[in-house]
């Protein structure tokens, strides 16, 4: 799966990863926030705190 993955478009892996966090999140788990991208193009880093689980 891992190899598909790498294989999709960026525009292709954020609409799959919208998909994957909206039914997570209808499933009631918690997700991190997602990532925004600035006017630079750059991306703001996933907070790296650890949970319990």
């Amino acid at each position: 799966m891992a190899g598909l993955l790498g294989k999709l478009t960026p525009q292709e892996q954020q609409e799959l990863s919208e998909l994957l966090r909206d039914r997570l999140v209808s499933l009631g788990r918690h997700v991190p926030s997602p990532r925004r991208a600035r006017a630079n193009g750059s991306v703001d880093q996933p907070c790296t705190a650890s949970y319990g689980a």
